[in-house]
């Protein structure tokens, strides 16, 4: 439960919460044409640098680090094989072996470089497509705890001013600024 002076608190907060997640969608999704993510694929094989945002370097450099230590079993350069499966499921037909052993060999992380003083990624080979899968999901999960955890303590202040200054005879729970429980 969040308490809040009116509605009109609560309401602007979720639609903060809201704008902040579509903006990372559009940055990392790879079903929009426009996102960041995909202007940098579209730049495969092009032997160019491409400075990127500093929330797609966080999360590309963890992906890449997830695709070392896990020997490629996680791989952000999955692209070609996502999209080949996702148009086989909407066919509903598997796809030729030739297809598959032709997007298999346009994966592999280890063809991504990164430029870390410049923030700058190159992907090596021509037609590498990135698909970063469940990343970017965790990553808007934790902005959105961390943005609440934040709510919850401003409101919680308050709530507890509102009682000491004798405008509520409802004592709020107690929390602790910066943590956030979830049932």
């Amino acid at each position: 439960m969040v308490y809040a002076q009116d509605d009109s608190t609560v309401i602007k907060a979720f639609l903060s919460a809201k704008k902040e997640i579509d903006r990372l969608n559009q940055m990392m999704s790879d079903y929009l044409p426009e996102s960041e993510l995909n202007l940098l694929s579209l730049s495969s094989g092009t032997d160019t640098w491409i400075k990127v945002s500093d929330e797609l370097w966080e999360i590309m450099a963890l992906s890449k680090k997830i695709a070392k230590k896990s020997k490629g079993d996680f791989d952000p350069t999955i692209g070609p094989l996502s999209r080949l499966w996702r148009r086989a499921i909407r066919r509903q037909e598997i796809p030729d072996p030739a297809k598959i052993n032709e997007a298999l060999s346009q994966v592999d992380y280890r063809l991504i470089k990164m430029n870390t003083s410049q923030k700058e990624i190159l992907l090596k080979e021509k037609n590498m497509k990135l698909d970063l899968g469940e990343l970017p999901k965790g990553m808007r999960w934790t902005l959105y705890l961390r943005f609440f955890s934040i709510l919850v303590c401003k409101l919680s202040l308050l709530m507890e001013r509102r009682f000491a200054a004798g405008r509520s005879s409802q004592r709020p729970e107690r929390l602790e600024c910066g943590s956030v429980r979830v049932r």
